[in-house]
């Protein structure tokens, strides 16, 4: 049964030699952060360099089955630092079929002879103004309830001297309509 090996390498350019290599089977690569993490560097990074890092802060490991580092031939014992129990890869994802689309006929089509015009179907706010109708969705019981979580919010947030009314929390949402602060399309 092949065991996991790992082999310990500091630049970035031979992990990706490690990986191109296809004697081995690369499992894993995990970067290690350095042991001297509070050591600050004075060198300037330079922001129009667009050129790929030659190594990294750390160590990289680099994971891959025994059996295929015995297959190569390659056998760095001083690179290698320890064996881990096999590790179970993960079952590929199945590609979802391809979705095949179909033509058919407008559904609305039929349905557009049948819609009742606002008058027929709700007559009862035909008649009414847009504040009356604004009122019908902004009610006693949402005003309320904003009020009370308002305030419960400000008791939270350690405001205990705030204390919202309705009638106050109507007038800011009236200005907020008449300043046109929120516009709304013609």
């Amino acid at each position: 049964m092949p065991y996991l090996r790992t082999r310990k390498l500091f630049y970035l350019e031979a992990v990706l030699d490690e990986i191109d290599n296809d004697d081995i089977d690369v499992n894993n690569v995990v970067i290690v952060p350095p042991n001297n993490l509070g050591n600050l560097s004075d060198e300037d990074e330079d922001e129009n360099a667009d050129v790929m890092p030659a190594d990294v802060p750390g160590e990289l490991e680099v994971e891959y089955d025994s059996a295929s580092e015995s297959s190569s031939g390659s056998n760095n014992s001083d690179d290698e630092t320890e064996v881990t129990p096999p590790v179970t890869k993960r079952a590929k994802k199945s590609k979802s079929a391809p979705v095949t689309w179909n033509n058919s006929e407008d559904i609305l089509a039929d349905t557009r002879d049948t819609i009742d015009p606002l008058e027929e179907k709700h007559a009862e706010l035909f008649d009414k103004t847009p504040y009356e109708l604004f009122l019908l969705f902004l009610n006693d019981g949402v005003v309320n309830l904003i009020v009370d979580e308002t305030n419960r919010f400000a008791k939270q947030k350690n405001n205990h001297l705030f204390e919202l009314k309705s009638v106050e929390f109507l007038r800011f949402i009236g200005i907020l309509l008449l300043s046109g602060y929120h516009s709304f399309p013609q």
